[in-house]
């Protein structure tokens, strides 16, 4: 997977997360775990290009 479909990957599955999102509920429901569970995986297979600390791809900070 190269790093502009991690990135688009990732930045899809944040819009999903927010729209599940309720703000008056405090459950963490299944879906919205498994979409960050999938964005930890794409991380961890990234083959990150760092700018000014931040990967460009996933977001994942230099220091950690």
């Amino acid at each position: 997977m190269t790093g502009e479909a991690i990135k688009d990957k990732i930045n899809f599955n944040n819009k999903q997360i927010e729209a599940l999102l309720d703000p008056s509920v405090f459950v963490l429901q299944p879906e919205v775990l498994q979409l960050m569970e999938d964005n930890e995986y794409l991380r961890s297979i990234c083959s990150h290009e760092y700018r000014d600390g931040i990967c460009i791809y996933c977001g994942k900070s230099m220091n950690p």
